[in-house]
């Protein structure tokens, strides 16, 4: 599969695109790295099906996205909300297989915990409270973070998401 003509030509549902692209991903390392190619390159809506893509992947197989682990963390910077969530979810999807790699996004996820997006914040709650389980030194770090955090989310969804890690760290 050419991902960048798959990705020009597709005329069906953005879903299936992504689905399809997943699929392959978890089959072949190539389309990993041309999907990260295109997280690189592309236009915002590339990046974010792309992403979006590997999150899916993820969810089964943490470890395919090892290789292209710095690109998604980078990506959490983005200025495409869609982009900025998608890659939080990835990387709450794998911290427990790259624990070292996704401290690196640790900036990033705080920095979007301002963000006026509701789904921007909750996938950096859940990337957070991720990373801070997959990490004694993760942990000591972002506990008092998350709770502050928790305090003052305003949207009980997102507050629920650093509740809920929370208690599975003890706190």
């Amino acid at each position: 599969m050419d991902v960048a003509k798959t990705i020009d030509s597709w005329d069906k549902k953005p879903k299936e695109l992504v689905t399809l692209l997943s699929e392959g991903a978890k089959k072949d390392e190539k389309i990993v790295a041309q999907l990260a190619e295109r997280m690189k390159a592309g236009s915002a809506v590339e990046k974010g099906i792309c992403v979006e893509a590997l999150e899916f992947a993820t969810t089964g197989a943490p470890d395919i996205v090892g290789p292209v682990l710095e690109t998604i963390v980078d990506l959490i910077a983005h200025e495409a909300p869609k982009v900025k969530w998608e890659a939080s979810r990835v990387v709450a999807n794998v911290a427990s297989t790259f624990p070292k790699e996704v401290d690196e996004a640790i900036p990033h996820l705080l920095e979007n915990t301002k963000h006026k997006s509701t789904v921007v914040r909750w996938s950096a709650a859940l990337a957070l409270g991720e990373i801070a389980k997959s990490s004694k030194r993760s942990k000591r770090a972002l506990l008092p973070k998350m709770k502050e955090l928790a305090k003052k989310e305003k949207n009980g969804g997102v507050r629920n998401v650093y509740l809920k890690a929370l208690k599975k760290l003890g706190k």
